[in-house]
């Protein structure tokens, strides 16, 4: 009884195994999702070590459709509620075929460091 039902978990671990090894070897999607989440999870540890960085007083925009007629052409916009002088601008710009860039620019976890990068710099004069 014991042999056997050792016999049946050794099988069920190697056949879960080779679907794995499998998966991974005809399809590019578990590696891609795999290294989406690993850069995830980056994000979260680099937006909780600037937390204190992050200006408190911004308005956001999100899903501003730019271009009519493409439902996938959004922008979000992050601006200081009270700005009285000319600001820079951090432009992330993806092409809709770099499955990373969407990943990283669609995950709301990269936003912070964004405005940190806001707040940090000088004022432009236009």
């Amino acid at each position: 009884m014991l042999r056997r039902l050792l016999l049946i978990s050794t099988a069920i671990i190697v056949m879960g195994g080779a679907c794995i090894y499998a998966a991974f070897k005809l399809s590019p999607w578990p590696s891609v999702l795999l290294i989406r989440h690993t850069f995830d999870e980056g994000a979260k540890a680099s937006r909780n070590s600037i937390a204190s960085l992050v200006p408190k007083d911004i308005a956001a925009q999100r899903g501003l459709n730019y271009a009519s007629g493409d439902h996938d052409a959004l922008l979000d916009v992050f601006v200081p509620a009270n700005a009285q002088a000319v600001l820079p601008a951090v432009v992330w710009v993806c092409f809709p075929l770099s499955f990373g860039c969407m990943a990283a620019a669609s995950s709301p976890a990269h936003a912070p460091i964004y405005l940190a990068i806001c707040k940090s710099s000088p004022p432009v004069d236009s």
